[in-house]
C-alpha cells in the first residue's frame, strides 16, 4: 500500500486531510467510551448500592458478595457471544452495520441496568451490555485503522483505547453524583449519540467495499480520505492481492501457515492483557480500595477518578509513543511497568494486615493500582489491536480481533 506522506502535499493540506481522519476514527470511537462506561459501571453501582441501597423504585437491593461479583464479571462471558456475532455481521453486512446493532443492543443493556429492581434482571442486562462491548470492540477497531493513512496508523489504533478510559473517566465523574440507576440511563446518551454520528457522518470501510467487490464506491470513499496525488487504484489492488489468498471460508483461512504465526504472538498478547487484572481492578476499585484502608463512599470514588484520569493521560501518551519507539519497547516498558506495581502491591497486601494500620498507608494501594492500569494504556491494550489490522488481510480482520 502507497503511503500518501511520500507523495508530494503541500503541509497544510495535509495537515487538514489527516486532521479530518482523526477526527472521524474518534467520532467512530464513540462506542469505546461505552465500552468503557461498561467496564467502569459495577464499582460506582455497587458504592452506590452499599450507601443507599435502593432502586429507582425505591425498593431495596441487597447483594452478596457472589451477586456483586457476578455484576462485575458476567459481562466479560457475554462478551464472547458479542464477539462471535460481530465477527460474523461485520464481514457479512459491513463495519458501519455490527457498530449500529451493537449500539442499539447497548442502550438496552443500559435501560434494563436502570428500570429492572432485581438481581437476575441486572444480571441479565449486564449480559446484553457485554454482547454490545464484544460487538463494538471488533468492528471499531478494525474499521478505525482501516480508513487511516499508513503514517499515523499507530495513533489512530490507540484512539479507541482514549475513548475507552474517557468513558471510564465519565462513569466514575457522573457515579460520584449520581444513584446507579440514573448513571445508567445518562450513559444511554454514549450509544445514542453513536449511533447518530454513524448515521449522519460515517464513511463505509473502502477495505470492506474492496473485498465485496464494490471497487467504485471504495474509489470514492479513498478520494476523500487520501492524498488528491496518490495512486488511489494502487491502494485498491494492494488490498485485493492481500486478500487474495484467502478468498474462501474465513476459518479455513485463518489455519494457513502465513495466518498461524502472527495469530499466535497476537493469541499470546490478548491472554496476557486479559489475565493481567486491570479489568477486575476497574469494576471492582471501589470494593478494592475499601479493603485497603480508604474508607467511605467520597473517598473510594475519587480513588477511583484519580485512576482514570491518570488513564487517559498515559492513554493519550500512548498515541504519540506507540509511532515514535516502535510497538516492541512500547510493549517492554507497558509490560515492565504493570510488572513492578503488581509485586509492589501484593508485598503491601502481604505485609500490611492491621486493618487499623492500613489508613495511613492508603496511598500505596491507590499509586500501584494507578500505575498498573497507566502501564496497561501505554502498550499491551491498544497495541494488539493496532497489530491485528496490520498482520491480517481484511476478511479474516474479524475473526483476528474476536
Amino acid at each position: 500500500m502507497t503511503d500518501s506522506s511520500t507523495i508530494c502535499e503541500d503541509i497544510k493540506t495535509k495537515r487538514t486531510r489527516l486532521t479530518k481522519q482523526i477526527l472521524l476514527c474518534t467520532g467512530a470511537s464513540l462506542g469505546h467510551a461505552g465500552i468503557g462506561s461498561i467496564f467502569a459501571f459495577p464499582s460506582p453501582m455497587l458504592s452506590d448500592l452499599e450507601a443507599n441501597n435502593s432502586t429507582i423504585y425505591g425498593k431495596h437491593l441487597e447483594l452478596s458478595d457472589h451477586q456483586e461479583d457476578m455484576i462485575s464479571s458476567v459481562m466479560n462471558l457475554a462478551v464472547l457471544l458479542g464477539g462471535f456475532w460481530g465477527s460474523y455481521d461485520m464481514g457479512r453486512w459491513g463495519r458501519k452495520h455490527s457498530l449500529h446493532v451493537f449500539s442499539v443492543i447497548m442502550i438496552i443493556g443500559w435501560i434494563g441496568v436502570a428500570l429492572i429492581p432485581n438481581f437476575i434482571g441486572i444480571l441479565l442486562a449486564r449480559i446484553l451490555s457485554g454482547i454490545a462491548l464484544g460487538g463494538i470492540s471488533v468492528a471499531a477497531n478494525t474499521y478505525v485503522v482501516e480508513i487511516a493513512d499508513v503514517s499515523i496508523r499507530g495513533v489512530i489504533g490507540t484512539i479507541p483505547c482514549v475513548m475507552a478510559i474517557f468513558g471510564q473517566l465519565l462513569c466514575m465523574l457522573f457515579g460520584y453524583w449520581l444513584h446507579y440507576y440514573t448513571l445508567a440511563l445518562v450513559l444511554c446518551v454514549i450509544p445514542i449519540a453513536f449511533i447518530i454520528f454513524i448515521i449522519v457522518a460515517l464513511p463505509p470501510s473502502p477495505t470492506y467495499l474492496i473485498v465485496k467487490g464494490k471497487e467504485q464506491e471504495a474509489l470514492k470513499v479513498l478520494q476523500k480520505l487520501r492524498n488528491k496525488n496518490e495512486d488511489l487504484h494502487a491502494e485498491v489492488k494492494s488490498c485485493q492481492e492481500l486478500n487474495e489468498g484467502s478468498k474462501g471460508h474465513a476459518w479455513k483461512s485463518i489455519l494457513q501457515v502465513e495466518v498461524l504465526k502472527p495469530l499466535t504472538v497476537l493469541t499470546i498478547l490478548f491472554f496476557i492483557s486479559a489475565f493481567s487484572g486491570w479489568l477486575v481492578i476497574n469494576a471492582n476499585a471501589s470494593r478494592i480500595f475499601e479493603n485497603a484502608g480508604i474508607k467511605g463512599q467520597d473517598s473510594e470514588n475519587l480513588a477511583s477518578i484519580i485512576i482514570n484520569v491518570a488513564m487517559l493521560v498515559f492513554t493519550i501518551i500512548s498515541c504519540f509513543l506507540v509511532d515514535k519507539i516502535g510497538r516492541k519497547f512500547s510493549l517492554i516498558l507497558s509490560l515492565s511497568m504493570m510488572a513492578v506495581s503488581l509485586i509492589a502491591m501484593s508485598v503491601y497486601v502481604w505485609t500490611i494486615k492491621d486493618k487499623h494500620s492500613t489508613s495511613q498507608h492508603a496511598w500505596i494501594p491507590v499509586a500501584c493500582m494507578a500505575a498498573t492500569l497507566c502501564g496497561t494504556s501505554l502498550g499491551i491494550n491498544p497495541i494488539p489491536f493496532i497489530l491485528i489490522n496490520e498482520y491480517f488481510p481484511t476478511n479474516l480482520r474479524g475473526l483476528g480481533e474476536f
